[in-house]
Protein backbone atom coordinates (compact mmCIF):
# COMPACT_ATOMS: atom_id res chain seq x y z
CA UNK A 1 0.00 0.00 0.00
CA UNK A 2 1.23 3.44 -0.34
CA UNK A 3 2.34 5.72 1.92
CA UNK A 4 -0.35 8.36 2.73
CA UNK A 5 1.35 9.81 5.34
CA UNK A 6 4.68 9.87 7.20
CA UNK A 7 5.86 12.29 9.93
CA UNK A 8 7.62 12.68 13.20
CA UNK A 9 6.70 14.48 16.40
CA UNK A 10 7.55 18.27 16.38
CA UNK A 11 6.77 21.29 18.50
CA UNK A 12 4.30 22.30 15.45
CA UNK A 13 1.72 18.79 15.70
CA UNK A 14 2.87 17.97 19.61
CA UNK A 15 1.89 19.50 22.75
CA UNK A 16 2.03 18.72 26.37
CA UNK A 17 -1.67 18.33 28.27
CA UNK A 18 -0.20 17.31 31.30
CA UNK A 19 2.87 17.83 33.08
CA UNK A 20 3.71 17.20 36.58
CA UNK A 21 6.31 20.37 36.78
CA UNK A 22 5.31 23.17 34.41
CA UNK A 23 2.26 24.48 33.25
CA UNK A 24 0.66 22.56 30.02
CA UNK A 25 1.66 23.86 26.80
CA UNK A 26 3.93 23.62 23.89
CA UNK A 27 6.61 20.40 23.06
CA UNK A 28 10.25 22.02 22.95
CA UNK A 29 13.17 20.32 21.72
CA UNK A 30 15.57 18.83 23.92
CA UNK A 31 19.47 17.38 23.41
CA UNK A 32 19.47 15.04 20.33
CA UNK A 33 20.08 11.54 21.72
CA UNK A 34 19.80 8.02 20.77
CA UNK A 35 18.42 5.60 19.78
CA UNK A 36 17.49 7.55 16.78
CA UNK A 37 14.51 6.81 14.71
CA UNK A 38 15.36 6.27 10.91
CA UNK A 39 17.85 8.92 11.55
CA UNK A 40 16.08 10.99 13.82
CA UNK A 41 17.35 11.79 17.23
CA UNK A 42 14.93 15.05 17.82
CA UNK A 43 13.49 14.39 20.77
CA UNK A 44 11.15 16.43 22.95
CA UNK A 45 10.68 17.18 26.24
CA UNK A 46 8.79 19.77 28.45
CA UNK A 47 11.02 23.73 29.33
CA UNK A 48 11.08 22.23 32.92
CA UNK A 49 13.45 18.94 33.73
CA UNK A 50 13.25 17.60 37.20
CA UNK A 51 13.50 14.05 38.48
CA UNK A 52 10.80 11.87 37.96
CA UNK A 53 8.83 14.00 36.12
CA UNK A 54 5.42 13.19 34.34
CA UNK A 55 4.37 14.44 30.60
CA UNK A 56 1.91 13.62 28.59
CA UNK A 57 2.34 14.55 25.22
CA UNK A 58 -0.48 14.84 21.99
CA UNK A 59 0.44 14.41 18.61
CA UNK A 60 -1.92 15.05 15.90
CA UNK A 61 -1.89 13.86 12.21
CA UNK A 62 -3.78 14.96 9.77
CA UNK A 63 -3.96 14.03 6.17
CA UNK A 64 -6.74 14.17 3.61
CA UNK A 65 -9.78 11.86 2.60
CA UNK A 66 -10.91 10.47 -0.31
CA UNK A 67 -13.99 11.01 -1.81
CA UNK A 68 -15.38 6.94 -1.45
CA UNK A 69 -18.38 5.50 -0.26
CA UNK A 70 -16.51 2.13 -0.17
CA UNK A 71 -14.22 0.58 2.88
CA UNK A 72 -11.03 2.24 3.09
CA UNK A 73 -8.20 -0.08 4.52
CA UNK A 74 -5.72 2.03 6.51
CA UNK A 75 -2.86 0.55 8.35
CA UNK A 76 -0.67 3.14 10.87
CA UNK A 77 2.56 2.73 12.22
CA UNK A 78 3.96 4.45 15.11
CA UNK A 79 7.95 3.72 15.88
CA UNK A 80 8.81 5.49 19.51
CA UNK A 81 11.32 6.27 22.42
CA UNK A 82 12.11 8.00 25.53
CA UNK A 83 13.73 7.96 28.58
CA UNK A 84 12.37 5.88 30.56
CA UNK A 85 9.03 5.31 30.63
CA UNK A 86 6.38 5.49 27.71
CA UNK A 87 3.11 4.53 27.07
CA UNK A 88 1.03 5.28 23.97
CA UNK A 89 -2.53 5.28 22.89
CA UNK A 90 -3.52 5.78 19.01
CA UNK A 91 -7.09 6.88 17.87
CA UNK A 92 -8.33 7.52 14.26
CA UNK A 93 -10.92 10.28 13.29
CA UNK A 94 -12.37 10.76 10.58
CA UNK A 95 -13.99 14.83 10.24
CA UNK A 96 -16.20 15.26 7.00
CA UNK A 97 -15.76 18.57 4.93
CA UNK A 98 -17.82 20.55 7.97
CA UNK A 99 -14.69 19.33 10.27
CA UNK A 100 -17.58 17.58 11.87
CA UNK A 101 -16.04 13.89 12.97
CA UNK A 102 -18.34 11.06 11.65
CA UNK A 103 -16.10 8.31 12.79
CA UNK A 104 -13.62 7.60 15.99
CA UNK A 105 -11.83 4.18 15.71
CA UNK A 106 -9.24 3.25 18.75
CA UNK A 107 -5.91 1.94 17.13
CA UNK A 108 -3.17 0.95 19.67
CA UNK A 109 -2.29 0.73 23.14
CA UNK A 110 1.43 0.09 23.70
CA UNK A 111 4.63 0.84 26.13
CA UNK A 112 8.19 0.29 25.56
CA UNK A 113 8.55 -1.52 28.20
CA UNK A 114 10.70 1.25 30.44
CA UNK A 115 13.91 0.39 28.13
CA UNK A 116 15.20 3.73 27.63
CA UNK A 117 17.02 1.91 24.73
CA UNK A 118 15.10 0.83 22.27
CA UNK A 119 12.89 1.82 19.85
CA UNK A 120 9.45 0.07 19.96
CA UNK A 121 6.24 0.34 17.15
CA UNK A 122 2.98 -0.14 17.55
CA UNK A 123 0.71 -0.81 14.60
CA UNK A 124 -2.54 -1.27 13.79
CA UNK A 125 -5.17 -2.10 10.43
CA UNK A 126 -8.48 -0.94 10.28
CA UNK A 127 -11.06 -0.62 8.22
CA UNK A 128 -12.93 2.73 7.54
CA UNK A 129 -16.16 2.50 6.19
CA UNK A 130 -17.89 5.73 5.90
CA UNK A 131 -19.52 7.37 3.19
CA UNK A 132 -17.16 10.61 2.65
CA UNK A 133 -17.02 13.60 0.07
CA UNK A 134 -13.29 14.60 1.14
CA UNK A 135 -12.66 15.49 4.55
CA UNK A 136 -9.76 14.18 6.20
CA UNK A 137 -8.41 11.78 8.86
CA UNK A 138 -6.04 12.46 11.62
CA UNK A 139 -4.74 9.97 14.35
CA UNK A 140 -4.04 11.61 17.85
CA UNK A 141 -1.58 9.90 19.62
CA UNK A 142 -1.21 10.69 23.06
CA UNK A 143 2.31 9.48 24.95
CA UNK A 144 2.54 9.49 28.62
CA UNK A 145 5.92 9.58 29.32
CA UNK A 146 7.81 9.58 32.89
CA UNK A 147 11.84 10.49 33.11
CA UNK A 148 14.06 8.82 35.15
CA UNK A 149 14.43 9.23 38.67
CA UNK A 150 17.78 10.70 39.52
CA UNK A 151 17.44 12.87 42.56
CA UNK A 152 19.74 13.27 44.71
CA UNK A 153 22.24 13.34 42.04
CA UNK A 154 22.45 16.45 39.50
CA UNK A 155 21.79 17.02 36.68
CA UNK A 156 18.42 15.45 36.56
CA UNK A 157 18.56 13.05 33.92
CA UNK A 158 16.41 14.70 31.32
CA UNK A 159 13.41 12.63 29.91
CA UNK A 160 12.58 12.26 25.97
CA UNK A 161 10.52 11.87 23.74
CA UNK A 162 10.36 11.07 20.15
CA UNK A 163 7.53 9.58 18.03
CA UNK A 164 7.34 8.63 13.97
CA UNK A 165 4.12 7.82 12.32
CA UNK A 166 3.68 5.84 8.95
CA UNK A 167 -0.07 6.01 7.03
CA UNK A 168 -0.34 3.35 4.79
CA UNK A 169 -4.01 3.02 2.70
CA UNK A 170 -4.57 1.37 -0.64
CA UNK A 171 -6.08 5.21 -2.68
Amino acid sequence: MPIALQAYTTPANTTRIFDSAAPVGPAVFTTPSNPQIEGNDAYLWSPVTTSGQVVTFQSTFTFGAPALALALPVSVYYAFAGNENVSVTGTLQVLNLLGIVVLTVPLFTDNNDANPNNVEIASADTLVAASLLGGSITITIDATVTAPVTLPYTPPNTGRYLGEIIVQTVV
